[in-house]
């Protein structure tokens, strides 16, 4: 019987299990997890699970029973030590495990700053389950949070933070907010919601450490300001868990292990989704490697590797899609933006309610960011995935039914 073992315990781990036995794989499955949880979705721990009394076992992907039904054998608190290429190995603790094929969705680890070398206590990451809950039975004793990182996690969390009724403030080293992610309009316009709902922004500005007297007490910025804070939480972005695999690489994989549309890497009979996965992206007149650190990536990437390993083709060809909820804020992107890009705005923002279209050069859409507005980013999925060309004027005109002139 073959065996294929799966290093990782999120998403990407999951889906590709999944798929796997869909489409008729009768070997053995094993899904190694580091974690001592069931995989669980993670959006919900800057947003929902610190706002009410969640429990853990609602955030479980799939119940035990169905990974039992699917003859899927879940492996947690086991830590993969090393890989052996050559004799197919993993090991993890005092165990060893042969496999014929073998899945990486090892994901990503919570970026630090210089100064966290020490530990100080009201000091937290946001990655995972246990970090989530530190920061939960933290928030009963908190006044005054700052979130360091204006990217989509810090901004998940100073909502979250600040509808709990807590003084925040945001620090972001940059110019604008999420700027990685959305267009300078969409940072304008979040900018000016998390203002109005009573969160400081400090734009342009470094945090070079914290004041602490048994707990913190205070954020430092480079300047010399000091901001009160008995919670500060650092989400300065992500680095990929490529270490099992970087000895076994020429080049750098410290962003990410390469691999195909169907999740295989260079390296025989392994592969690669989630988060530690760079795939390579056709953006209009050029392509690019990216790490999407997205839900749907992932599972696109499980989905396709599941599959091959199966013996069948599942390619991730889709445009990514990503969403973040902010306050009374549906946030959804499809496609890649770029700096190039023309902006055309379809909506009023004072409604709350819009989107804004990015043009390429050659006309085509290749990204759409909406505000509350489900219905268009599920069409705008379909118009970046086709490379639609549709005209500025009726993007413009809100009368117009963009489902009817593009069916």
């Amino acid at each position: 019987m073959s065996t294929f073992v799966i290093v990782g315990g999120s998403y990407a781990a999951v889906q590709a299990a999944v798929s796997a036995r869909q489409h008729g794989y009768d070997g053995r499955i094993v899904l190694l997890s580091a974690e001592k949880e069931l995989p669980y979705h993670r959006p919900p721990l800057s947003k929902s699970f610190l706002n009410t009394e969640m429990p853990s076992s609602r955030l479980w992907l799939r119940s035990e029973a169905f990974y039992e039904q699917h003859q899927i054998d879940v492996e947690l608190g086991q830590t993969v030590t090393q890989l052996d290429l050559g004799k197919q190995q993993v090991e993890f603790g005092q165990s060893c495990l042969t496999y014929d094929n073998l899945l990486l969705a090892t994901g990503a680890r919570a970026m630090t700053l210089p100064w966290q070398i020490t530990p100080v206590k009201g000091v937290f990451s946001l990655r995972d389950l246990a970090d989530a809950q530190a920061i939960k039975e933290h928030l009963p004793k908190a006044k005054k949070a700052v979130v360091i990182g204006g990217g989509f996690i810090g901004l998940e969390l100073a909502s979250s933070l600040s509808t709990l009724g807590i003084d925040t403030t945001v620090v972001e080293l940059s110019e604008r907010l999420a700027g990685r992610v959305v267009s300078p309009f969409i940072s304008e316009y979040l900018l000016q919601r998390h203002q109005q709902q009573g969160v400081r922004v400090c734009l342009n500005s470094q945090v070079a450490g914290v004041k602490h007297d048994q707990q913190v007490t205070a954020v430092v910025l480079a300047d010399g300001q000091e901001i009160e804070a008995d919670l500060v939480v650092v989400g300065v972005g992500a680095k990929p868990n490529t270490e099992l695999l970087a000895p076994f690489f020429s080049e750098n994989v410290a962003q990410g292990i390469q691999v195909n549309t169907e999740a295989k890497t260079v390296i025989p009979a392994v592969w690669a989704a989630g988060d530690c996965a760079l795939t390579s992206l056709n953006l209009g007149a050029q392509s690019t490697w990216l790490r999407l650190e997205s839900v749907n990536a992932a599972n696109e990437l499980g989905k396709a590797a599941g599959a091959a390993i199966a013996g069948k083709s599942e390619p991730f060809v889709t445009a990514p899609w990503f969403w973040s909820d902010q306050f009374d804020l549906k946030i959804q992107m499809v496609g890649i933006a770029l700096p190039t890009d023309t902006l055309v705005l379809r909506g009023e923002p004072e409604s709350k309610r819009f989107s804004v279209f990015h043009l390429r050069q050659t006309g085509e859409i290749g990204a759409v960011q909406s505000i509350n507005r489900p219905a268009e980013h599920l069409l705008a999925r379909r118009l970046v995935s086709e490379r639609q060309h549709i005209a500025t004027a009726i993007l413009q005109d809100e009368s117009i039914n963009l489902k009817e002139v593009t069916a």
